[in-house]
């Protein structure tokens, strides 16, 4: 299958307790997106993938996103592909921090846009546990 060439970068942003890559002396042993940076690549695409927290709350970590994205790309518009909660801190930076006109695209795969019963539950019922790590 051939990969259309797009003009504008594209970012892929992992999700909660999510990395860009782990790497080992020097090699890349693991990436979050597997093999997907490197077929969007084989279509003369940039594609890079920020380090954003693993455990910061959505505001935190757009704003994390939008800094990667402006210090990356000036003001270049970009294509982005979110995973999970990548996909709630690719909308609020769209949406709250001023990126609306240089996010072409936002794919989101898997993210809890209506919220997520089973986190709700979890809260509520191991909070004293989780408190010092989140």
């Amino acid at each position: 299958m051939t990969v259309p060439r797009l003009r504008n970068p594209i970012v892929l942003v992992h999700g909660l307790l999510g990395y860009d890559e782990v790497r080992v002396a020097g090699r890349t042993v693991v990436e979050y997106f597997r093999g997907i940076a490197t077929h969007l690549r084989s279509g003369g695409n940039r594609v890079v993938a920020p380090r954003l927290s693993m455990t910061r709350g959505i505001a935190e970590r757009a704003d994390e996103l939008k800094q990667f994205v402006d210090r990356e790309f000036g003001g270049e518009p970009v294509h982005l592909i979110a995973h999970s909660m990548g996909g709630l801190d690719s909308r609020h930076m769209i949406a709250h921090l001023g990126m609306a006109d240089r996010v072409l695209s936002l794919t989101s795969i898997g993210t809890p846009h209506r919220g997520s019963p089973v986190a709700d539950w979890g809260l509520k019922r191991l909070e004293f546990w989780l408190q010092p790590w989140f």
